[in-house]
């Protein structure tokens, strides 16, 4: 058997289902709502207080309580994999080569690397370069 709060969280629960209340809207405070369902103020205050806590409606400062906008529904959990029993080799072997053979590529641009100095450009001499890293040029 529910207890009166929950009957009465589950028809306000109804009413902003049906669109009674919409989101944004303001609920009755909880006086009318003790009358309106012949119930004790105290009641009504704990149905409001699961209301809240289930995420219906939420409480404004000295205002009241509003319906709150649903988020997101959740989806689905994904499905369970099912992965080999057999073992499978791991080796980041050819990776990592892939990786060291990069880095000697001329188009490959190293990120994490400090500025490249002067000296591997084709044209040292070029005043674009002398205006980014300064009038040295290195020999």
């Amino acid at each position: 058997m529910d207890k009166l709060y929950e009957d009465i969280a589950r028809q306000l629960i109804e009413r902003i289902d049906q669109g009674l209340y919409l989101p944004g809207d303001r609920i009755p405070g909880v006086r009318k709502l003790s009358q309106q369902f012949n119930v004790s103020i105290s009641t009504v205050v704990q149905a409001q207080r699961l209301l809240e806590d289930e995420g219906r409606i939420e409480a404004r400062p000295r205002s009241g309580y509003y319906v709150r906008t649903q988020p997101w529904p959740v989806p689905a959990p994904p499905a369970v994999s099912r992965p080999s029993k057999k073992p499978t080799p791991v080796t980041g072997q050819e990776l990592v080569l892939r990786l060291v053979q990069a880095t000697n590529e001329v188009d490959f641009a190293q990120l994490g690397a400090a500025p490249t100095p002067l000296r591997f450009f084709t044209d040292a001499r070029d005043p674009a370069l002398t205006v980014l890293y300064g009038a040295q040029v290195w020999q």
